[in-house]
């Protein structure tokens, strides 16, 4: 017999049951707790010196108003990853560091952002526009974006996740539209929107001409770098179609002229 086995067989004849604790949030109670398969377990039936670990742990709490909303939204990303997972995404993108030193975001298109990836039961996404040119984002604005796939052991294969980024926290995408120039110096992103009832069964692909692609109504716009006269670079817009097609004419009738004046900060209607 092992000496964990016997060691068992001591606590048990003197009336003690081996259990396997563990410690977490509690999103229902807003506190530590100890769960024993997943069940939380009375306080009165720990032992006293979990008990005790746990008057700490949530006296801690109670101290630390932000650690309660930190807690919670813990939960509640392992809750939403678990069912990213069932829908099949991985949510594995690369996150990018930009190449070109940054400026704060302007506030008001901040916090446009923020509300904006606050939505619950949907995902956003980014496709960060490489060295492409202008007619490149109009046509994935137009018409979708070309899902290219991916080839592994000669097979290809296709997914929205090789050409999209998407990350368990949505509000990692205000960071990734901001450092889109540390992909293959990219000047701009595409940002994408999908409700979850539109994730199941790949309702957001389309065939056009042959390609499949990612249908252009889950398509928020076009957000492009700032360039500014310090050397940084920003974020303070998202171009939809109709924005970037006049701007495209603008530079072709006057290249010199001065496009901040559009008013851009609109989210687009697809």
């Amino acid at each position: 017999m092992g000496f964990l086995s016997l060691l068992g067989d001591v606590f048990r004849n003197n009336g003690y049951e081996l259990q396997h604790y563990i410690l977490d949030f509690n999103p229902e109670t807003n506190n530590y707790c100890y769960y024993d398969n997943g069940k939380p377990v009375d306080y009165e039936n720990l032992p006293k010196n979990l008990q005790r670990n746990l008057d700490i742990k949530n006296a801690g709490l109670l101290k630390n108003p932000d650690l309660i909303i930190k807690e919670v939204r813990g939960v509640k990303l392992r809750t939403r990853f678990e069912e990213l997972k069932e829908m099949g995404l991985t949510l594995e993108a690369t996150k990018y560091r930009s190449k070109i030193p940054t400026s704060p975001i302007p506030s008001d298109f901040s916090d446009k952002l923020d509300n904006m990836l606050s939505e619950e039961n949907v995902l956003y996404g980014i496709h960060r526009i490489g060295s492409s040119s202008d007619d490149d984002v109009l046509d994935i604005l137009e018409h979708g974006l070309i899902i290219t796939g991916a080839t592994s052991s000669g097979v290809c294969k296709y997914g929205l996740d090789y050409n999209v980024g998407f990350y368990l926290d949505n509000m990692d995408i205000k960071t990734e539209l901001l450092n889109a120039s540390g992909f293959r110096d990219s000047k701009g992103s595409i940002l994408i929107r999908i409700p979850d009832d539109d994730l199941s069964g790949g309702r957001y692909l389309i065939e056009k001409d042959g390609e499949l692609r990612l249908d252009p109504r889950f398509i928020v716009g076009y957000v492009p770098l700032v360039f500014k006269d310090d050397g940084t670079v920003t974020i303070d817009k998202i171009l939809s179609l109709s924005q970037l097609k006049l701007l495209s004419m603008n530079d072709l009738i006057d290249p010199d002229s001065d496009n901040d004046a559009l008013d851009t900060g609109k989210r687009s209607s697809r």
